[in-house]
């Protein structure tokens, strides 16, 4: 029989900076993944990233599950104000962010491209 395993996104992400699945999941081997990072992204209005970060290597979507938020980047604003709202980008894109109201965001991380067509 498989292992099953369940827990609590709020517990598992509080010693990871919210991340739920990546590579520096230890206390949770289950989760742990050199291919997929997720994040559970829970963001009090007028939070943000202050400066641009950019991931290298790894292609992102962020999804909306509730709230308000605001993608910055170089030279391009976007805004996620409906559930489901979907943002992607590639690797090397720098990046920041603000949340315009209390938020919810799921942020997936590949090495393998999304195919997003």
């Amino acid at each position: 029989m498989k292992k099953i395993f369940s827990e609590n996104t709020a517990k598992i992400g509080k010693n990871y900076k919210q991340w739920i699945i990546g590579n520096s999941i230890d206390k949770y081997p289950e989760l742990m993944s050199d291919n997929v990072m997720i994040k559970w992204g829970k963001h009090k209005k007028g939070e943000k990233r202050k400066n641009f970060v950019c991931d290298k290597n790894m292609f992102t979507v962020t999804i909306l599950v509730y709230g308000k938020m605001q993608q910055i980047f170089e030279n391009k604003k976007l805004l996620q104000t409906k559930e489901g709202d979907l943002v992607y980008y590639a690797p090397g894109v720098y990046h920041k962010w603000i949340a315009l109201e209390d938020s919810l965001i799921i942020t997936i991380r590949s090495f393998n491209k999304i195919k997003t067509q």
